[in-house]
């Protein structure tokens, strides 16, 4: 007596191997649409996004123009005091490609030395409709990296976090170049990179000057673009946490 027992056992064993190429098929194409898709589909191409065109918000926009607001990096608005405060610079043509530590152009004779915070008063446009901007000035004992420019920030990004009803406490990235001690590393700055730092000032609602608390030094801290900060803890453009 025959028994033909082979061709299906191994029918059922090409079922068991295509199962699972097909399972880890599905697995890829999952984690491949979460990693890479998913926000290119959802950011670019606007799939499962509903759009709104901006006549349709029952707002007025205008352009405002102001020395002290040129090349706006990052904003930060108090809605209980109605400001907005602004990290700045003025980057020249000239200047664009020196020092930028973010794109790792590391020439330090292209620092801009301008950086600065400007403030608005959303509700009061003002007579020339500028909303009263104005810089506020860094106060203590805040050093740069020499004594030629004592206040001289290379500002990013910047967080804020409340203390009070009347004071908040500022977590500004500073792209200050590396020294040692205090003497400009100009020549092997493309080697060592830059010098990260994050400079804690804090405010007093209302005034117009940032009094420095302390300055924040970490290896983590690399070129960040910009931070959060709450009453627990911050976080780095990076994903760091401290």
């Amino acid at each position: 007596m025959h028994q033909l027992t082979v061709p299906f056992v191994t029918e059922y064993k090409g079922a068991k191997m295509l199962q699972k190429f097909l399972s880890i098929v599905v697995i890829l194409l999952a984690v491949s649409y979460h990693v890479f898709f998913r926000n290119f589909l959802f950011t670019f191409l606007g799939v499962g996004r509903s759009l709104s065109q901006i006549q349709e918000f029952p707002y007025a926009c205008r352009r405002l123009e102001h020395p002290s607001l040129s090349s706006c990096e990052d904003l930060w608005l108090d809605e209980e005091n109605r400001t907005l405060a602004c990290t700045l610079f003025f980057v020249s043509s000239r200047e664009a490609d020196l020092y930028q530590p973010r794109a790792n152009n590391f020439n330090a004779s292209g620092r801009r030395k301008t950086d600065h915070f400007s403030v608005l008063n959303i509700d009061y446009p003002g007579e020339d409709d500028l909303y009263g901007v104005h810089h506020l000035e860094v106060t203590g004992p805040y050093k740069g990296i020499n004594p030629e420019n004592e206040n001289v920030l290379d500002l990013h990004g910047f967080g804020v976090r409340k203390l009070s009803q009347s004071r908040l406490q500022f977590f500004v990235v500073n792209h200050r170049p590396p020294t040692s001690p205090g003497e400009l590393l100009a020549e092997n700055i493309n080697v060592v990179g830059d010098n990260s730092t994050i400079e804690v000032f804090e405010l007093e609602r209302g005034s117009s000057k940032l009094e420095f608390v302390k300055t924040i030094v970490d290896d983590n801290l690399i070129s960040p673009n910009d931070l959060t900060a709450n009453a627990e803890f911050l976080r780095s453009g990076e994903g760091e946490d401290s």
